[in-house]
């Protein structure tokens, strides 16, 4: 099966044969330190690192001047200055949405390979090392508990909004955490980014409290119970590893 490859919105195999793709799973990265009189070590935290891939490219015309002419359109295509989306076709969800990377490319060209064969090598690194799917949005209703699936296989960041009144708004992952904002609400809009960990009230409103104690911008991740104190929209996009 034919796999295209997309970089930055250009269908490589437009120009170029696509072959040898390589797309190793991310590495893990874990910590750990040795404490005296103890047997092994004791073990800290895990997170996954970056992310890797790669695939050759050859011109389709083997005469010099093409080959040529086709190191100057694969220079301008990978001529980026923060990582771009990267999707390889056969890479879907169970729906068959199109799951995308976002990439920057590392290494340089063998010159060698070039002259002899014009194949170059294009290697990626993925410094968020999660493939994007779905962009998903639902409403709260105001104080029901609503039952969601985040989607995806690794944990997901949501943005919610809402226009609430009275003198607090909260929004909580039940069996998790809360996060709540104290303010006289008349008619603002608030925007709570939970990657960021940030509340916005726009307009601004005086006599804010703020931020409750105890409050804890938590993931979307698996099966949740969701509740917020005034309709809220909440979105996010499915991430995988």
């Amino acid at each position: 099966m034919l796999v295209k490859v997309i970089f930055n919105g250009t269908c490589l195999n437009d120009y170029f044969l696509v072959s040898d793709i390589s797309r190793p799973l991310p590495e893990f990265r874990e910590k750990s330190s040795e404490v005296g009189g103890m047997d092994g070590e004791a073990f800290e935290s895990i997170v996954v690192g970056t992310r890797e891939c790669s695939f050759k490219v050859s011109s389709c015309d083997k005469g010099k001047s093409a080959q040529q002419s086709d190191a100057r359109r694969l220079m301008s295509i990978l001529s980026v200055r923060k990582p771009a989306l990267l999707t390889f076709s056969d890479e879907l969800d169970k729906d068959g949405v199109q799951l995308k990377r976002y990439a920057v490319p590392t290494g340089k060209f063998d010159a060698e390979e070039y002259a002899l064969a014009g194949r170059w090598t294009c290697s990626f690194k993925m410094h968020d090392p999660f493939l994007y799917g779905k962009n998903r949005s639902i409403v709260l209703s105001s104080n029901a508990h609503k039952s969601v699936n985040a989607g995806g296989n690794a944990p997901s960041w949501a943005t919610a909004t809402s226009c609430p009144s009275g003198n607090s708004y909260s929004i909580v992952r039940t069996g998790y955490g809360f996060v709540g904002f104290s303010a006289p609400f008349s008619g603002q809009n608030v925007t709570v980014d939970f990657e960021a960990q940030k509340v916005s009230v726009s307009p601004s409103v005086a006599n804010a409290s703020g931020l409750q104690t105890g409050s804890r911008f938590f993931p979307l991740e698996g099966s949740m119970d969701l509740v917020a104190s005034a309709q809220t929209t909440l979105s996010w996009t499915e991430r995988w590893l």
